[in-house]
């Protein structure tokens, strides 16, 4: 028992990689402020980057400057690149306050990974720090499966028939969930300490499970390429297959219960104890896999590594994925019918489609085909780029382009894929310094997984899969813009690049880079780091303004619009707290302040629909009705789809004077009745 605490205590592991403790701390707080909505508002991930950056800069500082490999280097300058040019991009953006809140979350994207990526891990403590994120995200995770399991109204927890919370969105908690599974499944599969490999059974089940209960068609797709593409790449086959299976199989056991929440959640008043059903399955399920997986390490210790006992386990995992493939593929056909050759073609023409295939009886997402709106996204993406293909359009300005050529009834903020965005909104600069991101990391993944350190080879497995998941999922939706979800992937993919060996010809010692380079990089990447902080501290604490103006508005009108007059002096770029200012100064019957304030957000967004509106109603209400036609005009030609402004221009056009309080009543009946609309909203199918 002595000896094996000596293997699992973190004490000498962490003091052979001392940039350890502030990786852990960093993990700590990310993995804190993303559990709620998977990090995707500035306000709660805000803090988390302003940490990690100040941990980045303090480990500048004083820990060793050794040369880094080269492929920590290049990936480093390429994510560094990608959020310095996001940063640079606010110059020709329409909407600047969207391209400065894009700068924000790449910057925290790009100093996480280098906060991970820049001083040398050996696998042994890479794993640990896997493992400790691994287990941060488990907590999540089980939180989450007792939290349903006493659940007594799934409403705030569903939308439609799909897990929603505490995420947010539901693609992208199949994706949170899946990233979890797949750091577990790399545990469970490494020839490491016992207690890791049952802890990484005991995160893997029931992340997998509730990243189903999300029913992402894309997610499912992601996890099924990433399954494949571990088997097919990754040295270990027999190894990787054996996990997966330990994981798989268990979790077979659960997967009709699973589906059954989702029928539930739409016809059944008791959904409740469909759901707490699913998760005493998941539970059971969970237990198995455990009891596999300590039983596995349980051979391993005793049998020598060169005894056949070993290789007849691992090819026993294999047979037994494969029937786990073969059970999913036949029950798939079963529930979905012959795949016939103009189902698959009306499949494929489903794609291109502007609406949502509603889901029928019987159905699900999984199952209601493939529109789903995507291509007209990717349309309006690609058009970005062939316009400007050099710089793009600035980073997250994709709004007010599908406003303004895009079909459909959706008004989508991004292009649902990270390629469409990268080239659209940064161009081609932009997509070469994410590939020298992205291209660097995928090395490290098949150099670390060919060593034979098997804690290297279970990092690689587990952050090989997050990663790959991330960008697989990332490349069919929006989880890039999920800050603190991403910045966890940017954190084992940097704890691979750390960790991977060099090639034979750089196996010697890592000297001391020479003071004069480390100087010409170290002070400019502090100086920049600081000015993120600065930064993102700025916008924190304007987005933290405006919502507690939002909050007190209803009470004190007044001194909301103070709230967010502070909010506006934080903020230059973003046209938010003028929007709101408007607003509240509507309620107020101050027309003359409202006008005031959306002109004020128009000169910082000319690309906004929402001021060409106002000041159109408020022209109205002034009694200017040629303004008035002016503005409802110009609104309608940046939105042509747009139903409201062309039914206020009729409205004028027949010499009706608005009243914007009474606009401004009806506008938000409406909102309200789309809160409560039961149907599922067009932006959460995937």
């Amino acid at each position: 028992m002595t000896g094996f605490l000596r293997r699992v205590d973190p004490g000498p592991l962490i003091r052979s990689a001392p940039i350890a403790l502030p990786q852990i701390l960093a993990l700590l707080a990310i993995i804190v402020l993303s559990a709620p909505e998977g990090g995707y508002p500035l306000e709660q991930w805000g803090p988390a980057a302003v940490l990690t950056e100040l941990l980045l800069v303090v480990a500048l500082i004083t820990l060793p400057r050794r040369a880094r490999p080269p492929l920590s280097r290049l990936a480093i300058a390429g994510i560094a690149g990608y959020a310095i040019w996001s940063g640079v991009s606010i110059a020709w953006s329409l909407d600047q306050g969207a391209a400065a809140t894009a700068t924000t979350r790449t910057a925290m994207l790009a100093a996480t990974f280098a906060l991970f990526a820049r001083w040398r891990h050996t696998p042994r403590s890479a794993l640990t720090v896997l493992a400790i994120t691994t287990i941060g995200l488990g907590i999540v995770t089980w939180g989450t499966v007792f939290n349903l399991l006493g659940v007594k109204d799934i409403d705030p927890w569903f939308f439609y028939d799909r897990l929603l919370e505490p995420v947010g969105y539901v693609n992208a908690g199949a994706a949170f969930w899946g990233i979890a599974a797949f750091l577990g499944v790399g545990l469970v599969g490494g020839n490491v300490a016992p207690p890791l490999r049952i802890a990484g059974a005991a995160v893997a089940v029931p992340a997998a499970a509730l990243s189903f209960l999300c029913l992402s068609r894309g997610g499912l797709l992601a996890d099924a390429a990433v399954v494949v593409l571990i088997l097919a790449l990754l040295p270990g086959r027999a190894r990787n297959a054996t996990a997966l299976a330990v994981v798989g199989l268990p979790l077979l056991l659960a997967v009709p219960s699973l589906l059954d929440v989702g029928d539930a959640a739409r016809l059944d008043p008791n959904a409740a104890a469909t759901v707490h059903r699913a998760m005493g399955w998941t539970i059971g399920a969970t237990l198995l896999a455990m009891f596999f997986a300590a039983g596995w390490a349980l051979i391993e210790h005793r049998v020598p590594a060169p005894d056949p006992r070993r290789d007849r386990v691992a090819r026993a995992g294999g047979i037994a994925l494969a029937v786990v493939g073969a059970i999913v593929a036949l029950a798939f056909l079963a529930n979905v019918g012959p795949v016939t050759r103009d189902r698959a073609a009306d499949a494929i023409d489903s794609i291109k489609s502007t609406s949502y295939q509603p889901v029928g009886a019987g159905e699900n997402r999984l199952t209601a085909g493939l529109s789903s709106g995507r291509w007209q996204f990717w349309s309006v993406g690609w058009d970005q780029f062939v316009r400007e293909p050099l710089h793009g359009v600035g980073a997250d300005n994709f709004r007010q382009d599908f406003l303004l050529i895009g079909k459909g009834g959706e008004n989508p903020a991004y292009p649902h894929s990270i390629e469409i965005r990268t080239l659209g909104q940064l161009g081609l600069v932009g997509a070469v310094l994410l590939l020298a991101w992205i291209v660097p990391v995928l090395i490290a993944v098949r150099r670390l997984a060919a060593g034979r350190d098997p804690a290297g080879r279970a990092v690689a497995v587990a952050a090989g899969g997050a990663f790959a998941l991330w960008l697989i999922h990332g490349s069919v939706d929006w989880l890039l813009e999920y800050a603190g979800m991403s910045a966890i992937v940017a954190a084992v993919a940097g704890l691979v690049v750390s960790s991977a060996p060099d090639l034979p010809s750089r196996s010697r010692a890592v000297p001391r880079e020479g003071a004069l380079f480390g100087s010409l990089v170290r002070w400019p990447a502090i100086a920049v780091l600081l000015l993120a902080v600065t930064w993102t501290s700025a916008q924190w604490a304007s987005e933290r303004t405006r919502a507690a103006a939002v909050s007190i508005a209803p009470d004190q009108p007044q001194r909301a619009i103070e709230k967010a007059e502070q909010a506006r002096s934080l903020d230059p770029f973003s046209d938010d707290p003028d929007r709101l200012i408007g607003q509240l100064a509507i309620q107020t019957g101050d027309y003359a302040k409202a006008r005031s304030a959306y002109l004020d957000a128009f000169q910082r967004n000319r690309g906004a629909l929402t001021p060409r509106i106002w000041l159109g109603v408020i022209a109205s209400a002034q009694g200017n009705r040629k303004e008035a036609r002016t503005w409802l005009k110009r609104a309608i030609r940046v939105a042509p789809r747009d139903g409201l402004s062309k039914a206020l221009l009729d409205r004028v056009t027949a010499f009706e004077q608005l009243d914007p309080k009474l606009v401004l009543n009806e506008l938000l009946e409406r909102r309200r009745a789309l809160v409560n609309d039961p149907d599922p909203a067009p932006n959460t199918s995937g």
